[in-house]
């Protein structure tokens, strides 16, 4: 009789696996949403930080407080990246926690990405003007 809470503990853990991951896949997507949005402009605008904040919380069905965003614009030598760190804290980690003596808030990861990607503004040159002779 006692395999059964344990068997049903697996099957919760399966589910909240799943879970778990379509919720990463959805922050992935918002996330290469707005790299290459930020890629086009130069960076990100206090406005596309509160909006990827925003979309975050809303894809994840995590607060926005538990969202962290380092949004910089990094000049390493030759070439004008933008990095980012983002960090979302609030992932269940065991379904059924309590069974086997997890406490509620012990229960909680966090999902970090992080990256950059190429400012295309400040690499892009104007065309030539085309010379009549």
């Amino acid at each position: 009789m006692a395999t059964v809470p344990l068997i049903l503990g697996l099957l919760m853990q399966v589910g909240l696996a799943q879970q778990n991951f379509a919720r990463q896949m959805r922050i992935e997507q918002v996330v290469e949403d707005y790299r290459w949005v930020a890629s086009e402009e130069g960076g990100f605008s206090p406005q596309s930080a509160h909006a990827l904040s925003s979309d975050l919380s809303r894809v994840s069905g995590i607060a926005e407080s538990s969202i962290r965003l380092q949004l910089d614009q990094i000049k390493a030598p030759g070439t004008g990246d933008i990095r980012y760190h983002i960090e979302i804290i609030g992932f269940k980690l065991v379904a059924a926690n309590r069974l086997f003596g997890i406490k509620d808030n012990e229960n909680s990861s966090s999902y970090v990405i992080s990256g950059s990607v190429p400012n295309r503004k400040q690499t892009e040159k104007k065309p030539e003007e085309a010379v009549e002779p």
